[in-house]
């Protein structure tokens, strides 16, 4: 009859360690990282150690321990959790003299229950333990260290569920109350929660049994029985995970197989795995260390389950590490060639190189091809039977180059290409880290700058919108200046120019202007005072300004139609005057700064419509002109469409 592994007990063949030896690395990595020491205890402790402490009417103490007599006839019993063996330690090697202790370890349990997924009857846990702390601040440390540890192995599909069962001043009323619940309920609940309602009916709201869970479905939860601490502590719990950033999920049914828990007590699901097998469990257990000695002090814990997690880890294909990739191989047969391979391999491996060779002694091209199973980065042929060594051909199989050494020289050059690579590698290495740093500090500066705007509100963003206009104000009164700068040197060549011949005004355009009629009026009167004429009049001559207008000042207001047209004894001023000249010299009041400020250079080339201009007779005036364009363009345009800068009145006075 072969002799197999027992029931509930797995073999970890060589192929499958590497992702155990992932798994428990990170485990201890980021354990130390959050400040935990490693702490190690006997498989076995005495049984009164469990018993006292779990609850005699839990399943693990009625159904799931090891319990066996050694020679001496004492009670041992294989350890089916390690936080009550931890307290142990630390209350007997007096470790509670520090303020406060936290401690991890990695290890086997041992529970006589069925075996299936995720659960085994020697199975392997991660935990950690705080002791000497109250604060709801501890508890979520843990589950933040527990959600970083199935983060960076790569699970995505978790959910964290958390409860409280209340403090030993509260918890009686919650199970008075469950008590009188599932009073005249026996024949749905199955026989084991018939037990627990009388003993520790808070146990009923952790049967999976599809009757019980019928009931418990409408049972009252713990909120409506908790005392103001534990209301308390719970929520200022829930609030720290809010500020780490993760989602919380209530769940009533988490309260625990065992006696020792108090208050915060939580749970983390994979959604690939039933839902009786959570990967992680944890709590408080402020009342244990007063069970096993004269001193009350707070203490948390959680216990990852290692096959569990793994099973989540191949039911998200998380892949698994990579093997370590061999330094070198070494073919050769014939007695030389073994000796020289014997030396070399001894000199590599002192250095730290994984070197490999076939002990087979197979021929030499099947030792080729198991280097090329192995993957290895250098191939070193020393030599065939019965054939001299002098030389060594060494194969770089990720360049695909070969080059012959002398024996001599075999292990100096070996260990130089690898150190070449191990550079080439560190560059890379050293690279991918600084981009991934760079892409990883983005991304925080985005998460930070998310958090800043929808801390602050809408008064970030008002303020943002303030220091945008002030920056705006800024370079508007930069581009004043530049302005001003630009008009003073306008008005200076203006101020220098030569006298220029009167320029020709439209007489319909002064009428709308001067006597204050619309453009309709105007055209009207203009054409019955034109109409006896034999040669009308279209334009008149009228003078340039003597003194330019200043550009940074409003234009002039508009005078009355009372002042801007005197009264004329030879009646309407459109009538021809009795001189013989063909064209008439339009002289404005005195009190009037002159329609020329009300028109430009460009306003005349418009106005004439092909019209000869006489400025081209004065030099100076195409440059004045020139400069008074790009006045009011300056006016007009600006950074903002001119509005800042004020724009340009139209003729009729309505722009």
């Amino acid at each position: 009859m072969p002799i197999t592994a027992c029931r509930g007990t797995v073999d970890l063949l060589p192929g499958e360690t590497a992702r155990w030896a992932q798994v428990e690395g990170l485990a201890q990595a980021i354990a130390v990282r959050f400040g935990y020491k490693e702490i190690r205890t006997p498989a076995f402790e005495v049984t009164e150690l469990f018993t006292d402490t779990i609850g005699e009417d839990s399943d693990i103490v009625e159904k799931e321990l090891y319990t066996f007599r050694d020679k001496s006839g004492r009670s041992l019993t294989l350890r089916p959790e390690m936080t009550t063996p931890t307290i142990r330690a630390y209350l007997e090697h007096n470790l509670g003299s520090q303020s406060q202790i936290k401690t991890y370890y990695v290890g086997e349990i041992y529970r006589y229950e069925r075996p299936n997924q995720g659960k085994m009857r020697e199975a392997h846990q991660f935990g950690v333990e705080a002791i000497g702390s109250s604060l709801p601040a501890v508890d979520a440390e843990l589950v933040d260290l527990a959600l970083s540890f199935f983060g960076e192995l790569g699970l995505k599909d978790v959910r964290l569920e958390v409860n409280s069962i209340g403090c030993k001043k509260c918890r009686p009323t919650y199970q008075s109350v469950l008590r009188d619940f599932f009073t005249g309920k026996d024949d749905v609940l199955c026989p084991d929660c018939e037990r627990r309602k009388e003993r520790n009916p808070i146990r009923v709201m952790d049967c999976r049994r599809e009757g019980c869970m019928a009931i418990t479905n409408t049972a009252p939860t713990v909120f409506q029985s908790l005392c103001t601490d534990c209301k308390n502590h719970f929520f200022t719990f829930k609030d720290h995970l809010t500020q780490m950033g993760y989602q919380v999920h209530g769940n009533p049914r988490v309260v625990h197989g065992l006696n020792y828990y108090s208050r915060t007590v939580f749970q983390i699901h994979s959604a690939h795995l039933p839902v009786g097998n959570p990967l992680c469990s944890g709590g408080r257990f402020d009342d244990l260390i007063a069970q096993l000695s004269n001193s009350s002090t707070p203490g948390i814990g959680f216990a990852v389950a290692l096959e569990r997690t793994i099973a989540a880890m191949e039911k998200e294909s998380v892949p698994p590490p990579a093997e370590p990739r061999v330094d070198c191989f070494l073919v050769g047969t014939g007695e030389e060639a073994e000796r020289i391979m014997t030396r070399t391999m001894h000199q590599l491996r002192k250095r730290g190189y994984r070197v490999e060779r076939d002990y087979s002694a197979r021929g030499m091209k099947n030792q080729l091809k198991m280097a090329e199973k192995f993957s290895a980065a250098y191939t070193a042929l020393v030599g065939e039977e019965d054939t001299r060594v002098t030389q060594v051909q060494i194969t770089d199989n990720s360049r695909g180059t070969q080059e012959n050494v002398n024996v001599g020289r075999l292990i100096d050059a070996l260990e130089y290409r690898l150190r070449r690579d191990a550079r080439e590698k560190g560059r890379d290495r050293g690279r991918e880290r600084g981009e991934e740093e760079s892409r990883r500090e983005r991304g925080r500066d985005r998460v930070e700058r998310d958090d800043r705007h929808r801390e602050r509100g809408g008064r970030d963003r008002g303020r943002d919108r303030d220091r945008d206009r002030d920056r705006e104000r800024g370079e508007d009164a930069d581009d004043g200046a530049r302005f001003a700068e630009w008009a003073a040197t306008y008005a200076e060549a203006a101020r220098s120019a030569a006298p220029r011949a009167p320029r020709r005004i439209p007489l319909a355009d002064v009428a709308v202007d001067l006597m204050g009629d619309g453009p309709s009026a105007a055209m009207e009167r203009w054409a019955i005072t034109q109409s006896g004429l034999a040669e009308p009049r279209r334009t008149m001559e009228a003078p340039w300004p003597a003194q330019p207008l200043a550009l940074l000042e409003e234009l002039p207001p508009k005078r009355p139609a009372a002042e801007q047209a005197p009264a004329a004894a030879t009646g309407n001023w459109l009538e021809e005057p009795s001189s013989a000249e063909d064209d008439v010299v339009f002289e404005p009041d005195a009190g009037y700064d002159s329609p020329a400020g009300q028109y430009s250079d460009a306003d005349d080339e418009s106005d004439d419509e092909g019209e000869e201009s006489e400025e081209s007779e004065d030099g100076n005036g195409d440059a004045v002109a020139a400069t008074a364009s790009g006045a009011d363009r300056k006016r007009r345009g600006g950074r903002r469409g001119g509005r800042r800068h004020g724009r340009r009145k139209s003729r009729n006075g309505k722009g």
